[in-house]
């Protein structure tokens, strides 16, 4: 092997020494991204009792044929209250093509959760306040680690996305895609 191809074998054994301590750092700090387990499933089974009828249960048999928003939420969260126009917008622009939400309240009592609904947000729409049972049961079946948690379902009960497209301004480019008839991709 002449002094120039040793050189070259060197500089590659270097190079790529260097490339493999960088893909372990890279591989310790990084955050690891998972896919999301429930994409593409049917949502959990659960039976909750509707915070404004005490006779209505709510399931996922009960949500079929609607494309359903499930936000899982408190009063006592800044970003929960901050979606709240977006919300109110997405059900007003889509709930006669079939389109619901769901809200979960996990607060201190239902008392907070109708009082902020007289002010300046009613939301219209379903509710399930998280009692200690409740709460245990959806924070375990939908994977709750933080506020607020997201999670739309088509009008068969698989899940089309979690978080992801289901804030803010997003909200509604999501339901306009579903609605018009576009692919929504997991």
């Amino acid at each position: 092997m002449t002094a120039v191809q040793r050189r070259a074998v060197s500089a590659c054994a270097v190079v790529a020494t260097l490339v493999a301590l960088s893909a372990r750092a890279q591989a310790t700090t990084a955050p690891v991204r998972q896919r999301e387990p429930l994409l593409g499933r049917l949502v959990p089974t659960f039976a909750w009792t509707a915070m404004d009828d005490s006779t209505e249960i709510i399931s996922p048999l009960s949500l079929r044929g609607s494309v359903v928003l499930i936000d899982l939420w408190g009063t006592w969260c800044v970003p929960c209250r901050r979606e709240m126009p977006f919300l109110h917008d997405a059900y007003e622009r889509f709930h006669r093509q079939g389109f619901e939400i769901l809200s979960v309240a996990f607060d201190q009592s239902p008392g907070k959760v109708a009082a902020y609904r007289r002010g300046q947000f009613p939301m219209p729409w379903q509710h399930v306040y998280a009692s200690t049972a409740i709460e245990n049961e959806a924070t375990r079946i939908f994977r709750v680690d933080s506020f607020p948690r997201a999670l739309l379902l088509d009008r068969n009960g698989i899940v089309l996305r979690v978080d992801t497209g289901l804030r803010g301004v997003s909200l509604i480019a999501t339901l306009d895609s579903i609605f018009s008839g576009r692919i929504v991709s997991h």
